[in-house]
């Protein structure tokens, strides 16, 4: 974990981070790592053997967190922050999407509820359904355990144009764009009100303990913020994008006190002239699909590739910081080598706590 000392000095470049980019500012580097000598100190946490026990076993997700929080080594800029995980686009199960448990994430477009538009059902955050009373819990449940140790997330909500295509049907919502777009833009509207709500809901449950708002992405800000996003939106065109997805984008971002926006992969680049136009936006966080690369041997994000910097200039240009998450040690310098470190918030991965130690020693000359 973080002395208390340490975490308030952290704290502080999150909240840093927010405000807007400046020449000079340097880079924010946080650095994670598992911890050898902790590793051995606790012991594994015992898997249920159901994958709905591994959901929704509160008590089993406690103890999994905690020995993951008390087995990684933070550095830098890293701030331990717990991601309260029921899947991506949870909204769409919370307005009656039945869903399907996976080893690593939840689905929620098995059985599509919006089959007719003549016929549209009521959009209404059930709040008795167990999948909803057990998002809350865990995040209430996480608060209380975090106290002056960790920082709790906003759950993965979703955006609206994902979350119509879960409620609809990926293929159909594709159609529908083209032959009904004015039922489109409505339904995003009314999924959009219900946004807001359980946003306002669940923040208002993590703000009663933390001292700030974070998600998935592990930045902290004061202000209410959320990592926006349009996976649906690679299989448009820009033009289509423009009219139908990034009105909705600009209502949550209008919503919220800071947006950030979550590019993913190198089939949304061609939006990212738009995203940039969206007002109010604060940061890019960019986010290539994973592939072999030589030199590491691996398969991994390619954070330094000529696509990835030409990203990063056009954001850089556009006056925005970038946010880089997932990245390994061997690829930064590069990017460096052809980018301004200020406002850039990079999430390094590490293997050792040598490791991390050494690479935290390196990266100063680009922190302030």
């Amino acid at each position: 974990m973080v002395h208390p000392e340490e975490m308030d000095r952290r704290l502080k470049r999150h909240y840093n981070f927010w405000e807007e980019r400046y020449e000079g500012e340097g880079a924010y580097i946080a650095i994670s790592a598992p911890d050898e000598t902790a590793l051995a100190k606790y012991a594994q946490v015992k898997t249920p053997e159901t994958l709905r026990e591994r959901w929704f076993n509160i008590d089993y997700r406690l103890k999994k967190h905690n020995h993951m929080m008390n087995t990684t080594y933070f550095a830098g800029d890293a701030i331990p922050t717990v991601f309260v995980d029921f899947g991506p686009s949870v909204l769409a199960a919370f307005l009656g999407a039945q869903y399907r448990l996976d080893e690593d994430t939840i689905w929620f477009d098995d059985n599509p509820i919006i089959n007719d538009w003549s016929e549209i059902p009521e959009l209404k955050i059930n709040v008795e359904s167990e999948i909803y009373k057990a998002s809350m819990d865990l995040t209430r449940r996480f608060c209380e355990d975090a106290i002056g140790r960790y920082m709790v997330s906003i759950i993965d909500i979703g955006v609206n144009l994902d979350v119509l295509a879960s409620l609809r049907n990926r293929e159909k919502l594709l159609r529908d764009i083209i032959r009904h777009p004015d039922a489109v833009k409505d339904m995003i509207s009314k999924i959009d009100d219900c946004w807001m709500k359980f946003y306002n809901e669940n923040n208002r449950v993590i703000s009663e303990y933390m001292p700030g708002i974070t998600s998935w992405i592990p930045i902290i800000s004061k202000k209410r913020w959320y990592p926006l996003m349009s996976e649906f939106s690679t299989m448009i065109s820009p033009k289509l994008f423009e009219k139908i997805a990034l009105p909705a984008l600009q209502r949550e971002a209008d919503f919220l006190d800071q947006s950030l926006f979550n590019l993913d992969g190198e089939d949304q680049i061609k939006h990212l002239p738009k995203v940039l136009e969206i007002k109010g936006l604060h940061s890019i966080q960019w986010d290539p699909v994973p592939k072999f690369i030589l030199p590491l041997n691996g398969v991994f994000k390619d954070f330094a590739s000529e696509t990835s910097i030409k990203v990063y200039r056009e954001i850089q240009a556009a006056g925005k910081k970038l946010v880089i998450k997932g990245i390994r040690p061997e690829q930064v310098e590069t990017i460096f080598d052809n980018i301004s470190p200020d406002g850039v918030f990079m999430f390094v991965n590490c293997d050792s706590r040598k490791a991390a130690d050494e690479f935290l020693s390196y990266s100063k000359k680009w922190m302030l």
